[in-house]
């Protein structure tokens, strides 16, 4: 039997790039699995990858769980401590490599090394890490889903893979995906009985068509531009009654959709006031809010640049001004027919 021992740049070019088994427990078991197959380790061998790939308390972990996944003569786990000790022994064992049974105790070693790695890599139910895991500003929707899968499979005793766990993982992926690809993921129909490709090219369409921080401060800026030209378009109206329809269209948002978004305008109408219903006076109605002047609509202006506000609020003035001065000429025409 030919015995090649592995050398130390074998061993320091299998723990560089990978990370600590506690946090990634996959990489260390992807590698050893070939590795195990491959050069066919002696216990010393598999001594040697322990010492240098795990931690203290990693090592102690995958040795436990390794005797604790042998079996019995009735194919379930044994408490046997000797038929443990045969299959995976702590110590240096007197196997004769060269005996039909000195080859097999090997191969049944690494086997149970394996399933030591793959029970060690589960950790306690922590429900509150899958919890956390949140989609990043700039993730994929791919890359988060993965993160969600890894989750699930190191935090809970679930199988990613199984179709029972497959409702867990879409809720999850759904929920805690950044809020635009959440509001679209959740009125998708038929939501269950999706796949997670489906939901993730759901995703992705989303993820693909967002806007810089950037791209959207532009927009609200030409949607404010927008809406500051028709105001100072109404209050050059020569026209009372047209510059008040105008100011109602602006109010009831035939003519902008700025009321609702972020940094945007809010007009209120007239609220429990018709000057043309003779009784009727100034003053709100049951469940609306009173306006500081019956007839002028009220600004409100979220995050605006103080030339912005100087500028709307001179058109204020304006028309408050012009109300008064059309006041002032009903009020003179009465006293003349009164005279």
């Amino acid at each position: 039997m030919l015995y090649w021992p592995f050398s130390t740049s074998d061993l320091y070019n299998w723990k560089t790039p990978n990370a600590k088994f506690s946090d990634n427990p996959r990489d260390l078991i992807g590698l050893l699995g070939p590795v195990l197959f491959t050069h066919q380790p002696t216990w010393e061998d598999c001594q040697q990858l322990l010492q240098v790939l795990f931690a203290t308390e990693e090592r102690e972990r995958i040795q436990v769980e390794a005797q604790k996944s042998v079996l019995g003569e009735d194919r379930q786990p044994t408490q046997n401590p000797d038929l443990r000790n045969a299959a995976f022994p702590l110590s240096c064992p007197t196997w004769d490599y060269n005996s039909a049974e000195g080859k097999e105790r090997p191969r049944v070693h690494r086997q149970t090394l394996m399933a030591g790695l793959q029970a060690a890599a589960h950790k306690p139910t922590n429900l509150a890490k899958v919890y956390d895991v949140r989609q990043g500003k700039d993730e994929s929707p791919a890359a988060f889903l993965e993160r969600v899968i890894e989750a699930f499979r190191q935090y809970t005793p679930m199988d990613p893979e199984a179709p029972e766990t497959k409702a867990a993982i879409i809720m999850t992926f759904v929920n805690q995906a950044a809020p635009g690809i959440k509001k679209k993921l959740q009125r998708v129909e038929r939501l269950g009985e999706k796949s997670l490709q489906d939901l993730v090219i759901v995703a992705e369409r989303v993820y693909n068509n967002r806007q810089s921080p950037e791209e959207q401060q532009t927009k609200l800026s030409d949607r404010q531009t927008r809406n500051l030209a028709k105001i100072l378009l109404a209050t050059t109206m020569d026209n009372p009654q047209e510059r008040r329809r105008h100011f109602k269209k602006l109010a009831s948002g035939t003519e902008t959709q700025a009321e609702g978004e972020a940094g945007s305008m809010h007009w209120e109408p007239d609220v429990g006031f018709d000057p043309r219903s003779p009784g009727s006076r100034p003053g709100p109605k049951a469940g609306t809010k009173p306006l500081r002047h019956p007839g002028i609509p009220r600004l409100e202006l979220v995050n605006k640049p103080l030339c912005d506000c100087i500028s709307v609020g001179s058109l204020a003035v304006s028309w408050i001004r012009d109300l008064g001065h059309n006041s002032e000429n009903k009020e003179s025409a009465n006293l003349k027919l009164d005279g």
